[in-house]
């Protein structure tokens, strides 16, 4: 196939894009766009080697894994390899190194998308801390590539421009899916291939119609005027939509088609004869792209390694970093994937022994890390039952997807059994979010029964719900079941800093609930704790013992933000006449907030991750409640 110089240099401002996204710097706030890009990229270039070779009657899938793993895996393999022990020596809580070990199980078996996917969800550690998080991209990629040479082969033999037109209808399915999924179900939506798909497929109905109506071309026929304007006008729509695209916006959905359509219009109309190919094709660009590969597996690991370790990092050290990225980069690309495409060094049954080989051990060294807890035994005997409450714990004491829903969840409706059977035995009622579900073991200790009506990433009170598809019919469902078992006591507890105030409606569901329930009582809850690194983190990385009680400080920023927040939240417990109650006042002094807490069963740490309350931390803080 003939080389274009200009979709190096394509690649090039993609994985750029990307990594100054990561990065945070400023401007680039739509760098996710460059993944788009690379899908578009990729549909486009094996789509061409395909069907080159099946028109030339020398198309092998044995052949095309073969050249899918020289591409795919030496890079990466040799990444995880080096990455492993810099996770063991860096992240010092073993639950964060738990996690780390499933990515390592799930990334040779390309799943890691799914993994991500469960993972979601806050109860995780931040994205910025996943050191390959970036690898859901190629597990999209290669679930696409594990289908579509066969799906190829099949309707190619049966007629030419039915391929064409079943690869059109299957992206124009795949679009419909995603743009119904960015709202319905916004994670599945980003991280699964069938979102995806059209992506790819976008870039591989260009070869496909090309070969389906015999134009052998490299460009798209058209006068030069018209080859100018279709080029530079990709250019724009690729560009501006890394600036003007943001997080905040569904994705893959509509929005999307714009960088697809301006890298279609580039690979149709662009080059060496065009002046956005000559741009493209400029040697510092084309360098880029030819090691984008390389650069874009380093950027994440070393991004997130240094966050884990160092917090916050000044735009000089991120900046410092991507050129670390890049000359990483150029050295995998050298001495790895170099190396490795050369058949003459390693033939095809080298490679998938060394592939099976790898796979084998990255398998069992994840599953087995995962197994054992992250190897806790890292910790003193003496030490680990303080750090062993983990969120499979946590979910089953606050009764996950029953009375907690959560992100993923395909249902929206609560259980039976969040309402306790009979109004007299519980005439309190917890509503919120994750973090009021913490509070159920607490307020099931001490009352017996609490009726628990909580989801992850949904507060009460119609307080701020946009955010959260599922959620206004969640909190809907709420006054529905308030209306129905008529609680004496509502307490009301949330992430509060986390959602933006929505005071009007919040008044109006308490208007509402008086009218059914006179007299009943509201009790705000203001925000816990919030440990930036991780409660964990925070006492592994301490001088102190963990067998006494003990107070971490909270970095001033933070608890800045929480004591605002506070504020705000009692002044509309003010307005409304309802009991506001903080519970930094109940649970930190001045050396800082409660982060380990003396109970029956020995030591133990509050928080399992930032915030989110323990059965120790959950018992400790409703008891210092109901007593006040």
């Amino acid at each position: 196939m003939l080389y274009r110089k200009e979709i190096d240099g394509l690649r090039a401002i993609s994985v750029l894009a990307v990594m100054l996204f990561h990065a945070k710097i400023p401007l680039f706030y739509g760098g996710f766009i460059g993944v788009d890009v690379f899908f578009v990229i990729s549909g486009y270039l094996i789509t061409q080697i395909i069907l080159t070779q099946m028109q030339a009657g020398r198309f092998s899938l044995v052949q095309f894994y073969d050249r899918r793993a020289r591409r795919i895996l030496p890079a990466l393999f040799a990444l995880i390899f080096i990455c492993l022990p810099l996770a063991w020596l860096i992240m010092i809580n073993p639950a964060d190194f738990k996690d780390f070990c499933k990515s390592v199980f799930a990334i040779p078996l390309f799943v890691s998308n799914v993994l991500f996917w469960r993972e979601s969800d806050y109860f995780d550690i931040s994205a910025n801390l996943k050191p390959f998080l970036h690898t859901w991209s190629l597990a999209v990629e290669e679930q696409y590539y594990l289908f579509f040479p066969l799906y190829l082969l099949a309707v190619w033999k049966a007629h030419a421009k039915l391929a064409w037109l079943l690869t059109i209808s299957l992206a124009v399915l795949s679009l419909i899916f995603a743009q119904w999924g960015s709202t319905h179900q916004p994670v599945f939506n980003f991280y699964w291939l069938p979102s995806r798909a059209w992506e790819l497929l976008a870039g591989a109905m260009i070869p496909v119609s090309r070969a389906a109506f015999k134009n052998t071309s490299s460009s798209f026929p058209s006068s030069r005027g018209v080859s100018e304007c279709m080029g530079l006008l990709g250019l724009v729509l690729i560009i501006s939509s890394i600036f003007l695209m943001n997080e905040q916006m569904l994705w893959p959905s509509v929005w999307t088609i714009i960088p697809v359509a301006g890298t279609v219009l580039i690979l149709l109309f662009s080059s060496s004869l065009t002046f956005a190919g000559r741009l493209l094709s400029v040697t510092p660009l084309v360098g880029i792209g030819l090691i984008s590969y390389s650069a874009y597996l380093w950027h994440q690991p070393l991004f997130a390694f240094a966050r884990y370790q160092f917090d916050d990092l000044t735009l000089l050290s991120r900046t410092v970093l991507l050129m670390v990225a890049l000359g990483l980069g150029w050295l995998s690309w050298k001495f790895i994937e170099t190396p490795f495409r050369d058949k003459n060094r390693f033939t095809t049954k080298q490679i998938f022994i060394c592939a099976l080989a790898c796979m084998v051990f990255f398998v069992s060294i994840g599953l087995t890390g995962y197994l054992r807890d992250g190897f806790l035994y890292r910790i003193s005997s003496k030490d680990q039952p303080v750090f062993t409450y983990s969120m499979k714990t946590f979910m089953q004491d606050i009764r996950g997807d029953r009375c907690f829903i959560q992100l993923q969840s395909s249902s929206y409706k609560y259980a039976s059994e969040c309402a306790v059977s009979s109004p007299l035995e519980a005439p309190v009622m917890l509503w919120g979010d994750s973090h009021a579900a913490a509070l159920y073991t607490g307020f099931k200790k001490r009352l017996g029964a609490v009726h628990q009506y909580t989801a992850g990433s949904c507060p009460p009170l119609f307080w701020s719900v946009k955010e959260r598809p599922g959620c206004i019919s969640l909190n809907q469902n709420v006054m529905e079941e308030i209306q129905r078992i008529k609680p004496g006591v509502i307490y009301l507890e949330a992430n509060w800093f986390g959602y933006a105030g929505d005071p009007l409606s919040a008044a109006k569901a308490i208007k509402q609930i008086r009218e059914w329930i006179p007299g009943v009582r509201f009790v705000m809850i203001g925000n816990v704790p919030n440990w930036p690194r991780g409660l964990p983190r925070e006492v592994l990385q301490s001088m102190h013992t963990f067998d006494q009680e003990l107070y971490a400080p909270i970095p001033m920023p933070m608890l800045s933000i929480l004591k605002d927040s506070d504020k705000r939240l009692a002044e509309f417990a003010r307005e409304q006449g309802i009991d506001f109650v903080s519970a930094l006042d109940l649970v930190c002094k001045q050396q800082g907030c409660l982060a380990i807490a003396v109970t029956d069963h020995g030591p133990r740490l509050t928080a399992f991750d930032r915030s989110h309350l323990t059965r120790a931390g959950s018992e400790n803080l409703v008891n210092a409640i109901l007593d006040k």
